[in-house]
């Protein structure tokens, strides 16, 4: 997968965490008078073994490509605002650190950070105003991560003091409010999951008994929803869903390993992307509604998770990455629970797909 680190003192099998990314769908929820185009977020491996940043339209990568292929980098989220394709994600630079960024059309249109430090832009969303907020986390001199958020290639506030690691994985906008979720190590040494409102805390999601990660984070109306998990110390980690600032409901049992990575909502139905792993072990990219299974997206033989899910009349969209027999992962698109064609990559070179977004 690309650029990818893994979460410390978390117990998962398999599945590495990406820096997810999550927007306010401005779009609204419409009957399908048209058809859908389709754009997708993410990065596939060139000749060199170089990840390269894309977004792609209906299944081909736009133009210009939003990296060289000289250094890595890692396309997290996509949106359209008045016919503009914006899109986020990170890039190393000749120092060998990452850069936050923000692309317009193809092109760079801002540098989040200076490449002092490892930073990464994790989601987006873009206000009435056209503002553009991003929330990411960039690295300190002392080597903790700090929560972050950028307003129109500013940084806007620091959600953290840098004393203890803290992540900025999900981002909304509702009216002049900005709320963010991702987490915070406790004093105890485990990961609290949690929801920012304007730079300060509005809600801790878990209590720090167990490691807690909010990933993405979506508006509908005036409430909020937050997609993660709980790491017990013992046992298989649980998917879960929270409403504003308490749990909507557990999506596993805990029986088996689980992820919750992203959340859509339509009218009065909540759907959620992620995975969970099957009696032997192997991870299966799944789709829940209103808390319940709705599809499995994979059929168990190769590890495959559903990174994000998006909405449109009565379609039900998701993208992800999915292990071929040889190892590699290749990005997929589902609409309705089965692959929709194109599919991304070749299986020749790793290919990973992080965010969905339909205009129509």
């Amino acid at each position: 997968m690309f650029l990818i680190r893994k979460l410390k003192n978390i117990k998962m099998k398999k599945i590495l965490v990406i820096a997810i990314a999550s927007v306010v769908f401005s779009l609204g929820f419409k009957k399908n008078v048209k058809a859908q185009t389709v754009y997708v977020a993410g990065a596939n491996y060139n000749e060199q073994g170089i990840a390269v940043a894309k977004v792609w339209k209906n299944g081909i990568a736009t133009r210009p490509v939003l990296s060289s292929g000289r250094y890595d980098a890692n396309a997290t989220a996509t949106m359209l605002c008045d016919l503009d394709v914006y899109a986020i994600g990170c890039e190393k630079g000749a120092n060998g650190k990452l850069v936050a960024k923000v692309w317009k059309n193809g092109l760079v249109l801002n540098n989040l950070s200076d490449g002092t430090f490892d930073a990464y832009a994790c989601a987006m969303a873009i206000s009435p105003g056209k503002n553009i907020y991003v929330a990411g986390y960039e690295m300190n001199a002392s080597g903790k991560m700090v929560a972050k958020v950028w307003k129109d290639g500013v940084s806007l506030s620091n959600l953290s003091d840098g004393t203890s690691d803290a992540r900025a994985l999900g981002i909304g906008i509702m009216g002049d409010d900005v709320y963010v979720s991702g987490f915070v190590k406790g004093t105890n040494g485990n990961f609290i999951a949690r929801i920012w409102k304007n730079g300060t805390v509005w809600a801790d999601l878990s209590d720090g008994t167990n490691n807690g990660i909010a990933y993405a984070l979506t508006i509908s109306g005036q409430d909020i929803y937050v997609a993660g998990s709980e790491f017990p110390a013992v046992g298989s980690s649980v998917a879960k869903v929270w409403k504003n600032r308490n749990l909507l409901t557990n999506l596993t049992n805990g029986s088996t390993n689980a992820d919750a990575y992203f959340v859509a909502v339509s009218g009065q139905n909540v759907y959620v992307s992620g995975f969970e792993t099957n009696a032997n072990g192997i991870s299966v990219a799944k789709i829940w509604k209103n808390g319940a299974p709705l599809f499995n997206l994979s059929d168990g033989t190769h590890d495959a998770s559903a990174r994000c899910v998006a909405i449109s009349g009565n379609d039900v969209y998701a993208v992800g990455s999915e292990s071929t027999g040889q190892g590699i992962g290749v990005a997929k698109v589902w609409k309705n629970g089965t692959v929709f064609a194109p599919t991304l990559g070749n299986g020749k070179y790793e290919t990973g797909a992080n965010y969905i977004y339909i205009a129509n």
